[in-house]
């Protein structure tokens, strides 16, 4: 549904951090740890020519129901 474009300079300047809030969080679903990043990190997800923030929470909820519709009807 979405995902993260690195150019090739910038893969080096990239720092990993630990997220404590998604600590024990194994069994999560994708959609469950999207919702907490966007809440306690504020990422933004970009899908087709979308922007998905905390402004917009909802409608990206809606994806999840939507793709999750999809795959039950294949």
């Amino acid at each position: 549904m979405y995902q993260w474009d690195l150019e090739v300079e910038n893969f080096t300047s990239i720092n990993a951090i630990r997220a404590k809030s998604l600590d024990n969080c194994e069994d999560l679903s994708e959609k469950e740890i999207c919702l907490r990043l966007m809440k306690d990190y504020e990422c933004i997800f970009y899908v087709d020519d979308e922007i998905y923030n905390e402004d917009n929470i909802e409608a990206f909820e809606k994806l999840f129901e939507a793709e999750r519709i999809k795959n039950d009807n294949e």
